[in-house]
């Protein structure tokens, strides 16, 4: 299960090393990547068949009435070039049905909380659990929209500029 309170919602690769990264991704996995100018999009084809027949069957035509990139569907990274003093990592966002409410219920189980973000498209915290591992949630608002894409009301915004989707997330 994917896009839904408490499941996977989307990732980003921050690397050191862009090209070696996306090659050793396109080999083990498949995966295919979309320079598309302002970003790095990672998809694995196929993955739009599944979304369209579980979770939201309405993602192409929705995707179509925004102009969203061919393959867009089939979005599941962003990739990202990492400071100079930062590790490569998987930063991972998780669905939550309220930002809010997960934030303070991770909080009272300590974890930590490093950062909150509200935008016009989403509402986001990184956290740090008690172990020291990081999580990203970003809470639902609606039924799945452009949940990776970065467009929603016709407008590009890039990854840096924070979670764009219409759901509240998690991210790790």
């Amino acid at each position: 299960m994917v896009n839904q309170p408490g499941a996977w919602n989307f990732s980003d690769l921050h690397t050191s090393d862009p090209g070696a990264a996306i090659a050793f991704y396109e080999d083990v996995f498949g995966w295919q990547v979309d320079d598309l100018g302002f970003a790095v999009l990672i998809r694995r084809p196929g993955y739009g068949d599944h979304l369209e027949a579980t979770v939201d069957p309405g993602i192409r035509a929705r995707q179509s009435g925004v102009a969203a990139p061919p393959g867009f569907e089939d979005a599941i990274a962003w990739v990202a070039t990492t400071a100079p003093d930062e590790p490569s990592h998987w930063h991972v966002s998780f669905t939550v049905a309220d930002r809010d409410q997960t934030v303070a219920v991770a909080k009272r189980l300590g974890a930590q909380v490093l950062r909150q973000n509200d935008t016009e498209w989403t509402r986001t915290a990184l956290i740090r659990d008690p172990q020291g591992s990081g999580v990203h949630r970003q809470p639902v608002h609606a039924p799945i929209r452009l949940s990776r894409s970065g467009r929603r009301g016709g407008r590009y915004v890039s990854p840096s500029a924070g979670r764009t989707s219409a759901q509240e997330s998690v991210t790790g």
